[in-house]
């Protein structure tokens, strides 16, 4: 199954509303367009997010990582993260299907 993510990406509007394009083996890789702030929260499994296009940022306890085209980071479960793009940022991401956002509260 041949996936053109660009075309896919092109048809996502509205930020923070991820588009599945595969699952393999019990994981579901999907789309998600990156535009303002996301909740901080956290998983019970491990997430990885790859930045396809324009930059973004990802908040954890141990500090802020910048992401460009290209860069990708794995948050470990349990991890509290919060996910902020300045501009819009395309990502491809891999979770574990049925994976559970637990909000944290301040």
């Amino acid at each position: 199954m041949k996936l053109r993510l660009k075309d896919i990406g092109k048809k996502i509007t509205e930020p923070w509303t991820p588009q599945e394009v595969a699952k393999v083996d019990g994981h579901h890789a999907y789309l998600c367009l990156f535009k303002g702030e996301y909740v901080t929260h956290k998983h019970p499994g491990d997430e990885l997010f790859l930045c396809l296009d324009g930059e973004m940022e990802i908040e954890t306890p141990d500090g802020t990582v910048s992401l460009k085209q290209g860069e990708g980071i794995l948050i470990k479960k349990g991890t509290p993260h919060k996910s902020r793009a300045k501009k819009k940022a395309m990502l491809l991401m891999f979770e574990r299907i049925g994976l559970q956002r637990e909000p944290i509260k301040k």
